[in-house]
Formats: C-alpha cells, sequence, structure tokens
C-alpha cells in the first residue's frame, strides 16, 4: 500500500511556507502528498509525488477516506487570526481535528503562531 498524506497549505507563493513544502516534499519522494484545495499552485507542478484534492468539510466525516492517509500536515503562519469569518475557520479547522483523531490519523502543524 502506498504511503499517502494529507496536507492543508497556504500555497500562495510565500517563501516561508513554498520552503515547508519544498522540503517534505523532496525529503520523502516515495510518500504521496495530497494538497487540500490547491489547483493553481505552482510549487506543487515540480513534483511528481505532491497532487491537489478537492476536498469540503463533509469528507472529514468519512471514515473510510480520512484513514486512507498515515498523517494529515497542516502549514501556515498566523493560523488563529481574529478577522474576518475567523470562527468558522476555527470551528472548521477544530471539526478536522476531532474526526482525525477518532480516525487514529496522526496530525502535524508546521509553522504556527498566534498574531497578526
Amino acid at each position: 500500500m502506498e504511503k499517502r498524506v494529507l496536507v492543508d497549505a497556504y500555497l500562495e507563493n510565500n517563501l516561508g511556507d513554498d520552503l515547508f513544502i519544498k522540503i517534505l516534499l523532496e525529503r520523502y519522494p516515495s510518500v504521496q502528498f495530497d494538497f487540500i484545495n490547491s489547483v493553481d499552485s505552482k510549487i506543487l507542478d515540480r513534483y511528481n509525488n505532491a497532487h491537489s484534492v478537492e476536498m469540503k468539510l463533509v469528507r472529514f466525516f468519512r471514515r473510510d477516506y480520512i484513514s486512507s492517509y498515515i498523517s494529515y500536515i497542516i502549514i501556515g503562519g498566523s493560523m488563529f487570526q481574529q478577522k474576518g469569518k475567523w470562527l468558522k475557520l476555527y470551528i472548521s479547522r477544530l471539526l478536522k481535528n476531532i474526526m482525525l483523531k477518532r480516525s487514529h490519523t496522526n496530525i502535524q502543524y508546521l509553522g504556527f503562531n498566534f498574531g497578526p
């Protein structure tokens, strides 16, 4: 069985996040990384082990789908800003984490900080 990792990252040509992604993809070439809703990302086009997947929150409630991943990685900085629709985003992240924990999927956070 091929190892698969689900990745939620900020893919808007941001140097810090792009470096995390580059290191991850080059260090683990035999792992398939599925990036959530990242159709227009330029960095993913450079790697054979990076794929874009369309995913809505509803898919996280399908245990058979989530359990096909060995890990869930969230890459980003300033992820806890209280502006705009922050509460909706916070609840969405919380629900994802609950479902992943229930399916015994490892969760990793890279590059997080508090603040604007």
